[in-house]
């Protein structure tokens, strides 16, 4: 952020200087904004607005000269200079036919593309400062084209904060945010592909190839035989970088493509790369302007497609970063577009130096400042990708430990009242050995009804308890007698929610006054109407110690007991009920929940 927080600083300084320095037309640097193209039929000049754009036909090696008269205020300088923005591919400079600076211009063997200003003294003892001084450029270029932009001449110490902005936009920052974005897209690619997440994937790919395309493009030497090939992968890193900013964007909202959609993708974003390698550089500017506006729309129109798709979901922490990132990103590479198809042609008046102006007009390419908008947007998807997992992750923590108690309360109240009944049994009347293997084996069978309870069968709530209370009556002592009873017109089936609940409810009640109570009576009753079933267990037992009946609990212990408290929230969950009354003269729970009771687990 230091970088962009300097950037932002310079940029308001330069700001505010360019309009004290613009409110005089007499001042301090001046803007140059015509040039004298020397030509075969004009060899003395033909006049020329800037920014003008050198083009020819097709790539090759170009030497273009012309020449600039001084104007006469820049006598009132101590030090003069003139300040060209971009140097674009070199150039030679001659003061009255001396050389007074080089920068090494492309040749038949090597390629220069410099991206840093170029800040040239100009010696006063050679100016006459009587408005003919003349500076003779010549400038040598390779592939179709150059933009020669206005440039500025002045004081020296004006002049260099200007230098040193362009060259920190131009160089320093595209160097470090080219940097930044090859890690970013490395780290987003490995984390990607070991979660499984599309969204981590694409964007490091994105990342990736967006430094690489800057990368090459940016090369600052080439040898001329390199060429084609560097061509070539500028049309492959562009055509693959469309296609996994689609991938992307898709996968922000979950949006798959179909097998055919995926190939007509391939073979458009393919098609620069494929036809220079076929046709050669006579197809470099059809594929500048028209493939390169093909795939753009394709990428423009889906990226609307997800946005649309966002604000219909109404879902704007999504779709307002979308936006933005895409606004930024496309006006900036527009920018960088019109200075390679001449579309850029902008003349500011002659009084105006703000830097924003002069940055729009010259061959600076800006793109790469889209650079900390992508990282920012990605940084916040993936944000809420995190922030959303972790949420389920939590659901899910809570999901396991309702189900763990779930299976904890149902073998409390099934396999362990039974395994408890058996050892009561053993006790008291020590039955036959095969009564205990079948009750061993009912004890099974709750088990596998508590890991995995039915959800179809056909035998009845009354059915159930029937056989519960027929077959702890067949085991108790002969002073312990155990009725039910059943009132109303019909029964829930146990394979519902409600009738499994409170089965296994009754089973807990029946084992608790069987060990606990010491009662001679347990009368069970069942009472099914059209809307609730009802189930109560009786006994003239001795009481729960300590129960108080209004508050539900045992006040003279810490907590309730675990049956208790598996007996009220299992009710709960049924939208049902629990209610108990005990006293010295015995205990009577009074189960009931709705016959709709919603499915628990």
């Amino acid at each position: 952020m230091k970088p962009l927080k300097l950037l932002c600083f310079k940029l308001l300084v330069i700001w505010t200087i360019s309009l004290w320095l613009g409110s005089s037309a007499q001042a301090l640097p001046l803007p140059i904004h015509e040039i004298q193209l020397l030509t075969a039929d004009q060899p003395q000049g033909e006049p020329t607005a800037l920014p003008h754009f050198i083009e020819q036909t097709q790539s090759g090696l170009l030497t273009v000269r012309w020449r600039l008269t001084l104007p006469s205020r820049l006598a009132e300088a101590d030090i003069p200079a003139l300040l060209m923005p971009q140097a674009v591919q070199g150039f030679r400079l001659r003061l009255r036919g001396q050389l007074i600076f080089e920068l090494a211009p492309s040749n038949a063997n090597s390629l220069h593309n410099w991206h840093a200003p170029a800040l040239v003294t100009l010696p006063k003892s050679m100016l006459a400062f009587d408005g003919h001084d003349v500076l003779e450029f010549e400038q040598t270029g390779h592939m179709r084209g150059w933009l020669i932009a206005p440039m500025l001449v002045g004081e020296f110490r004006t002049l260099q904060p200007l230098s040193d902005t362009y060259g920190f936009i131009s160089q320093t920052l595209t160097t470090a945010l080219i940097a930044v974005c090859g890690f970013w897209g490395v780290f987003l690619i490995v984390v990607g592909t070991q979660s499984r997440a599309a969204l981590l994937f694409y964007g490091g790919w994105i990342s990736a190839l967006w430094s690489a395309l800057i990368g090459i493009a940016f090369v600052s030497q080439m040898p001329t035989s390199y060429w084609p090939a560097w061509r070539i992968s500028i049309y492959f890193l562009i055509g693959w970088l469309l296609y996994c900013e689609i991938l992307f964007n898709c996968a922000i909202y979950h949006k798959r493509l179909q097998r055919w959609q995926h190939g007509l993708l391939l073979l458009c974003m393919n098609a620069g790369w494929v036809a220079f390698g076929v046709v050669g550089p006579p197809a470099e500017a059809f594929l500048d302007v028209v493939w390169t506006s093909l795939v753009v729309l394709i990428y423009v129109g889906i990226v609307l497609w997800v946005i649309g798709i966002g604000l219909v979901r109404k879902d704007w922490q999504r779709a307002l970063p979308i936006t933005g990132f895409m606004v930024v990103y496309m006006v900036l590479s527009h920018h960088d577009h019109a200075l390679n198809t001449r579309g850029l042609l902008v003349r500011m008046p002659d009084d105006t130096l703000a830097l924003w102006q002069n940055l729009l007009v010259q061959p600076v390419y800006l793109a790469h400042l889209a650079l900390p908008a992508f990282i920012g947007m990605t940084l916040w998807l993936v944000g809420k990708e995190h922030i959303k997992f972790t949420r389920q992750q939590r659901l899910h923590e809570h999901q396991l430990s309702q189900e763990r108690e779930r299976v904890v309360t149902d073998i409390h109240d099934g396999v362990g009242s039974r395994i408890n009944l058996l050892l009561w049994s053993l006790r008291t009347s020590a039955p036959p050995t095969p009564q205990i293997a079948e009750e061993l084996q009912n004890c099974m069978d709750e088990l596998r009804f508590a890991i995995d309870p039915p959800t179809s069968g056909h035998q009845t709530l009354h059915n159930a308890l029937q056989t519960l209370v027929q077959r702890l009556a067949a085991s108790a002592p002969p002073d312990l007698h155990i009725h039910y009873e059943r009132t109303g017109p019909s029964t829930a089936e146990i394979s519902s929610n409600a009738g499994l609940q409170l089965y296994k409810a009754t089973h807990e009640c029946l084992s608790n006054a069987l060990r606990h109570s010491g009662a001679t009576q347990i009368t069970v009753r069942l009472h099914h109407s059209e809307t609730r079933i009802e189930v109560s267990v009786t006994d003239n037992g001795q009481g729960i110690p300590g129960w108080d009946n209004t508050r539900q609990e045992q006040v003279n212990r810490r907590t309730t007991s675990l049956g208790l408290v598996g007996l009220h929230k299992r009710m709960r969950q049924q939208q049902g009920q629990c209610h108990i009354e005990s006293s010295a003269h015995g205990t009577s729970v009074c189960l009931s929940a709705p016959v709709s009771a919603p499915k628990i687990g």
